[in-house]
This record gives C-alpha cells, sequence and structure tokens, in this order.
C-alpha cells in the first residue's frame, strides 16, 4: 500500500484512540465536556471498539496474508512478533494500574494469583473466563490475540484453495453475530469474541475488497459514489429522526455502514486523505497504542495525586482536563520511544 494510504490509516487510529479516551475518563473529570462533545459520549466507546478491530483485521491481511500463504513464517514467528510488539506495554500498564488498585482498596482485594496469571498471558477476556484486567481497556488485547490466531489457520489451511479462504470468512462473521446476540458464559463464546472477530473479520473483507479494487481501479468511482450516498442518506435519516430511531441496532449498523465507509473514505476520497496525512495526526497514531495502554492508568495517578494536594478539584474540572491530556500525550512519547529502544535492545542481544 501506498505511504499516502498507510499516512491516513495511522491517523485514523491515534483519531479514534482519542475517541477512546474521551469516553473512558469521562466521570473522573466531572463530565465536564458532555454536552460539547455528546456524540463521543453517547456513541464513541462503541464505534472506536468497532473500528480499531476492523483496522486490525484490514492491516493483518494487508501485512501478513501473502507472507503466511508462501509458508514465509511459522505460526510461533507469527505470533510471537505480535504478541511482542505489544507486550511490554500491556504488561506495564496492567502493573501500574495494579498499584493503584492497590492504593484504594488494599492488597488483599486487589491481587488473585489466578486473575494475575491471567493478566500476565493476556488470556483474560473471551479464553476461559470474560473478565476486565487490571488496566480494563486492554481486555481488547486478550480478544486481538484470538483474531490473531484464527486468522492465522484461516489463511494457512486455505493455502491450496482459496475458495475455502472466503467460506471462512463468511463463517466467522456468521460467528461473531451468533455471539454477540447470545449472553452466553462459555470459553471462547462470549460477547466480547463476537464484537472482535465480527469487526476484525468486516476488516479482512475491507482489505480484500481493497485489494480487488486496486485491480480493477475502473470502479472505485462507482463504489465512491455509492458510499457517499449511503453517508449522506445516514446523516440526512440521523438529522430528521435522531440516531436511535433512524438506525435501532447501532452497534450492528456501526460495523457494517459506519466504520467501513470511515475507513474507505480515509483511503480514498482525496481531501480526506490530505487531511489525515498531515504530519501532527501521523504522530499521534504512531503514538496511539501507548495512549490506548497508559490513559487510564495515568487518569488514576493523577487522581490520588490531585485528591492529596487540591482542596477542591471540581472548581478546576476544565483545567484539570487539559493537563491530562498534555501529560498524556507527553508520556505516551516518551512511552513509546523507551518501548521502541527496549526492543531493539532485546532484538540485538538476542542476535549476539
Amino acid at each position: 500500500m501506498d505511504k499516502k494510504y498507510i499516512d491516513s490509516i495511522t491517523s485514523l487510529k491515534g483519531i479514534f484512540i482519542i475517541v477512546i479516551v474521551l469516553y473512558h475518563v469521562n466521570a473522573q473529570f466531572g463530565n465536564v465536556f458532555s454536552d460539547k462533545l455528546y456524540f463521543v459520549y453517547e456513541y464513541g466507546g462503541l464505534i472506536g471498539n468497532c473500528c480499531f478491530f476492523m483496522l486490525s483485521g484490514f492491516l493483518l491481511t494487508l501485512n501478513n496474508k501473502e507472507m503466511i500463504r508462501n509458508g514465509n513464517i511459522t505460526f510461533m514467528q507469527y505470533i510471537l512478533k505480535h504478541i511482542w510488539k505489544i507486550y511490554p506495554l500491556y504488561f506495564f500498564s496492567n502493573m501500574c494500574q495494579l498499584l493503584i488498585n492497590i492504593y484504594d482498596y488494599g492488597f488483599l482485594q486487589s491481587f488473585n494469583v489466578a486473575e494475575f496469571l491471567k493478566v500476565a498471558l493476556m488470556i483474560t477476556s473471551g479464553w476461559i473466563d470474560d473478565f476486565y484486567p487490571y488496566n480494563y481497556p486492554t481486555w481488547f488485547i486478550s480478544v486481538l490475540l484470538i483474531c490473531y490466531i484464527l486468522y492465522y489457520f484461516l489463511t494457512k489451511s486455505s493455502k491450496k484453495d482459496s475458495d475455502f479462504y472466503y467460506v471462512f470468512i463468511l463463517l466467522l462473521l456468521i460467528w461473531g453475530q451468533i455471539l454477540l446476540q447470545n449472553s452466553w458464559s462459555i470459553p471462547f463464546c462470549y460477547a466480547h469474541n463476537g464484537q472482535g472477530i465480527f469487526n476484525f473479520t468486516l476488516g479482512i473483507v475491507l482489505c480484500e475488497m481493497y485489494i480487488w479494487l486496486e485491480g480493477h481501479k475502473y470502479y472505485y468511482k462507482y463504489i465512491t459514489t455509492i458510499s457517499i450516498g449511503a453517508f449522506a442518506a445516514l446523516v440526512i435519516g440521523t438529522f430528521i429522526w435522531g440516531l436511535y430511531a433512524f438506525i435501532g441496532n447501532l452497534s450492528f449498523v456501526y460495523s457494517l455502514l459506519v466504520c467501513p465507509l470511515i475507513i474507505y473514505f480515509s483511503i480514498r476520497i482525496k481531501i480526506i486523505r490530505k487531511v489525515l496525512s498531515a504530519a501532527p495526526l501521523v504522530r499521534l497514531g504512531k503514538i496511539s497504542m501507548s495512549i490506548f495502554m497508559w490513559h487510564v492508568p495515568i487518569a488514576g495517578f493523577l487522581r490520588i495525586i490531585t485528591s492529596k494536594y487540591v482542596d477542591d478539584i471540581a472548581n478546576y474540572q476544565e483545567a484539570y482536563f487539559i493537563v491530562y491530556f498534555v501529560i498524556i500525550i507527553i508520556w505516551s512519547i516518551v512511552s513509546s520511544r523507551l518501548d521502541a529502544r527496549f526492543h531493539n535492545y532485546v532484538n540485538i542481544s538476542l542476535k549476539k
């Protein structure tokens, strides 16, 4: 994929991470921007999750499909590469949140050996249990790991017959919807699995469509026209009847219409692509994983500090909110660089 498209997707990740952060930390800051950012607080968490899984499926397909099919990477190489990329940030942010929990509730209420092991192994949500890790937004990582595993075997097993590949994709979409519609408490069959598998697989479908369209560019203008029409209908219908009344099942429409349109426009609409390729947005996207991993622990540390030194924080909520965002951006830049140096150091050591 051309660098300008990669930059657009990178920026898109950063934007949706900010939406998720706003959604998660709203209550801690006295809901100060609830009126001004109503749409974010009402719908942002769900849209952010859908898009995050979708972009993960899109990028994984783009970067790994042929490598897996051609046998250029073993399963262990593949899965360790993806775990290693996110594990240090995941582990240390969870340990920091555990310390905050111990401070708030005491050691005995906060620490359980079985739960600690599940957090350390990234198998809290969607595996044999479905509970939130200490750093609760990182439940996403546990489900994403399952999606990575499914994708590898889906692609590998369909090497000799590509038709099976598309059949498996269809089956995963159906299975994801079944899990979303049922509140089961069975290992690997939770609602979180459904949300992850359904949207991750839609990301695979979007990538396959993109690859096909790159070879049939004549159809781009028709797809773009239809997409703009669908988006316009969504906006007009929402304006006239309201989002809930017009759409009904929000999660289903987000997954099948809103998020795919956002991703498609970010790649194909020139003006949108140009905006998303702006250097500040691309830089935001590059530190987005650090922002995601650290936004809850840093909010917790800030709450502990301000409760000790500020008597009436309620009078300074907007300033408090701004300070928090400055801190999270600065720390995420530092954390991303430390993480890159750590990976580089270990990789050099292993080669020796």
